[in-house]
């Protein structure tokens, strides 16, 4: 140990004087390097925890950041529609004044809403006979019509706590994602150790989340104060069928018993405002128009990374629908919803040589995100999953990995649900592709991910 410390100052009093202009700067770096040497090793255990903490928070800025504002915006469309529906990976959201659009790419269909007077008729109305969706006139001539109460229903509130439960979810396999990275680099800290710091920063973001849930809740509570509406202990809840202002003097029409714990009765003589549905099919070529715009930067990324083009589409599809705009929970940006602190880091580090995030400003450029994305794959397959021997059952491990990271795909084969991916590598390698495949879809420890893997795997054959 002495030798080492001798040697770690001779080094340290060499480049200190070969680079600094004075010597007071010199003997500062001297002193300090001393004092380095002499750490005791609590001391840089402490400091590896706090570097490990600036690590993870990296990420936790970015998040926290992009929530609160969410949650703002949210709010708002609560207090005015009852409902704080945003923009996801299959949906756009669209609002102007007292209108919303809602285009769901995966179901091919479109709804204009119309934000009204409760008591207000239709023939009283500006009519709305057409509208743009991706440069292509859709007509409202033959729309399914739909009227319902913004009522602020024991319901309704579900939904938007379940929006919360369902983001955090995405936030969490990101911290596992974070913690993949910091293993690949081999730091020297045991992967156990670094784990244990990621599961530190998850029920962190789980107490967040409670607050975020409450918020909501106190909401929901102060509008239905504020419209008369009364909520007790007991198995009723508002239906979500349709209504029409008259309708509204007699709420009991509109409650239908069920599971629920609690639910609502009674109701609004102070219910305000209606919405009115208009729902139509958009045409079928819609989202293959949007992905042959793309194809050309698939095909182009994919022969230079050698990542097939078929499955940097297929993540796309399922990623953003082909909306090189579109930000999700995580929060991630873009055509193939990179996070800039995780593979957006991971890219930047690797193909332009900088150590930094990328940022959301670069990830809306399709050229910058494609690119982003099959680097993402080929790191997935080159520094985590390259070991294993079958080449479809390491793609079904990149879909799940791309999605949920590299260590929670080991949990998926360990018996013992460990994250250790060397080991789980081994036991797919006795496995065919049909049985990695289904033991994914069995094991892995997020729903959505599951979901994401069947998806993406169907979604090839398009492509």
């Amino acid at each position: 140990m002495l030798r080492k410390n001798i040697s770690l100052l001779a080094t340290t009093v060499a480049l200190v004087f070969s680079n600094v202009s004075s010597a007071e700067d010199a003997f500062d770096d001297l002193r300090n390097a001393i004092n380095k040497a002499n750490t005791p090793q609590q001391q840089k255990i402490a400091e590896f925890h706090q570097w490990l903490d600036q690590y993870f928070s990296q990420y936790e800025a970015w998040r926290v950041d992009y929530t609160t504002e969410l949650d703002k915006e949210r709010s708002v469309l609560i207090d005015k529609w009852g409902s704080g529906e945003v923009s996801n990976a299959t949906r756009t959201v669209e609002y102007d004044g007292d209108i919303k659009k809602v285009i769901d790419y995966q179901n091919n269909t479109a709804v204009v809403s119309v934000l009204v007077d409760a008591d207000q008729q239709e023939n009283g109305l500006k009519p709305i006979q057409q509208f743009k969706i991706d440069g292509q006139t859709i007509s409202l001539k033959h729309a399914q019509k739909k009227e319902v109460l913004v009522d602020y229903s024991i319901d309704q509130e579900k939904k938007e706590k379940q929006f919360v439960v369902d983001q955090v979810q995405t936030q969490l396999r990101q911290l596992d994602v974070q913690a993949d990275r910091l293993i690949a680099a081999n730091t020297g800290a045991p992967a156990d150790f670094i784990y244990q710091r990621a599961q530190d920063k998850k029920m962190a973001l789980i107490q967040s989340a409670t607050l975020r849930v409450a918020a909501i809740s106190a909401q929901f509570a102060a509008k239905r104060e504020q419209l008369g509406i009364n909520v007790d202990a007991v198995t009723k809840t508002s239906s979500e069928q349709p209504v029409t202002a008259k309708k509204a003097v007699n709420p009991s029409a509109d409650v239908v018993p069920t599971s629920d714990l609690v639910a609502e009765k009674a109701l609004p003589q102070k219910i305000e405002k209606k919405v009115i549905n208009y729902t139509v099919k958009i045409p079928d070529n819609n989202l293959s128009a949007a992905a042959a715009k793309y194809r050309p930067l698939a095909v182009k990324e994919g022969e230079k990374w050698g990542i097939d083009t078929a499955l940097i589409m297929a993540i796309m599809h399922n990623e953003s629908s082909f909306r090189p705009k579109i930000v999700s929970g995580a929060p991630a940006y873009g055509l193939m919803q990179i996070v800039p602190t995780s593979a957006g880091h991971d890219v930047n580090r690797r193909v332009r040589k900088i150590d930094a995030p990328m940022t959301p400003e670069d990830l809306f450029v399709p050229e910058i995100n494609v690119e982003a994305g099959t680097v993402y794959l080929r790191i997935l397959q080159d520094n985590y999953l390259s070991k294993i021997k079958d080449e479809q059952s390491r793609v079904y491990c990149m879909i799940a990995a791309y999605n949920t990271g590299a260590g929670n795909v080991g949990r998926a084969f360990n018996p013992d649900g460990a994250m250790n991916l060397d080991n789980a590598i081994g036991i797919i390698n006795t496995m065919t592709p049909e049985e990695v495949y289904q033991q994914l879809l069995d094991r892995l420890p997020h729903v959505e991910t599951k979901t994401y893997l069947s998806r993406v795997t169907a979604s090839l054959a398009l492509y």
